[in-house]
């Protein structure tokens, strides 16, 4: 009987080195899973952060461009309807209106 009682203690140490592989394998194993996925979460983020920026510059573009259209629109408002506006750009572009009899005043020298 006492060898019996022996041979459960032999064996017990065996199933400790068994259960002890198995845990270091899992833990090693979860480890390398938290590596692997740290590393992709930042990709990630860098990822999201540059893609942050891009879009930021575009918005930023975009209100530029929002406001030179505005800026825009209210200077051909002017031209087309700024009776004032129309006879200044017609005398810097040189028109005349038909049957208007233009002088040129030369400087003598």
């Amino acid at each position: 009987m006492e060898s019996d009682h022996w041979d459960n203690k032999k064996s017990y140490p065996t199933r400790s080195r068994k259960r002890f592989v198995l845990w270091l394998l899992g833990g090693i194993l979860c480890f390398s899973f938290l590596v692997i996925g740290s590393y992709r979460l930042i990709n990630g983020f860098q990822y999201w952060q540059n893609n942050k920026q891009v879009r930021d510059s575009y918005i930023k573009t975009i209100e530029k461009l929002r406001l030179e259209q505005q800026i825009l629109k209210e200077e051909l408002d002017k031209i087309q309807h700024n009776n004032l506006t129309k006879e200044r750009l017609a005398r810097e572009l040189g028109y005349i209106k038909p049957g208007e009899t233009v002088y040129k005043i030369i400087p003598s020298k």
